[in-house]
């Protein structure tokens, strides 16, 4: 079980909400993410409605966080969940994004794809709201002391492993099954 696992905001929308909530680690560089990717997002678009899905990119430092700024700052202009799979593509298939040291022109070019101007996208990447969700996001994987990426944990006590991706999913259900009928549902 994991204890003082999140800031003061994870702590009160997770650990503390009736709402069963499951943590996705991943981090778009990472192979095993880009396999798990589609797998992960088609068991999570059959969640029940009161659980709550949340990816969390890992900022482990360095081109760990040049990818988590890219998600939030995606995340800030509305187009993070549709362009996300494009992203895994463009790196691990088609070799269109740099996977180290990739510039803020290069990511903005990518999500002018997705109807964001470049200087839109660049502002967001730039601003502080992206900074503090990198950093908030860095706390919570250094409290959860996650071993690596990918990783799910659920209602901020359990780290879910397993010895396959469907292995984990599987726990994953029960884990949240579990909170559900202990919340009533």
């Amino acid at each position: 079980m994991l204890l003082e696992l999140f800031e003061p905001a994870f702590e009160f929308t997770v650990q503390n909400s009736v709402t069963p909530t499951m943590v996705a680690f991943v981090s778009d560089t990472c192979p095993h993410c880009a396999h798990f990717e589609p797998q992960l997002e088609a068991w999570a678009a059959k969640l029940p409605a009161d659980v709550r899905f949340t990816p969390v990119p890992a900022a482990f430092g360095g081109a760990w966080d040049a990818w988590a700024l890219a998600y939030y700052a995606a995340d800030e202009v509305g187009v993070a969940k549709r362009s996300h799979a494009a992203v895994f593509k463009a790196l691990h298939e088609q070799g269109s994004l740099p996977m180290q040291n990739v510039s803020a022109d290069e990511l903005a070019t990518f999500y002018k794809a997705y109807g964001v101007t470049p200087d839109r996208y660049l502002q967001a990447l730039r601003g502080d709201a992206v900074q503090k969700k990198v950093e908030a996001a860095r706390a919570f994987a250094q409290r959860t002391k996650i071993p690596g990426t990918p990783a799910i944990i659920i209602n901020g006590q359990y780290l879910v492993r397993g010895n396959s991706f469907d292995d984990q999913l599987r726990i994953a259900s029960a884990l949240i099954a579990q909170a559900r009928a202990a919340r009533g549902r």
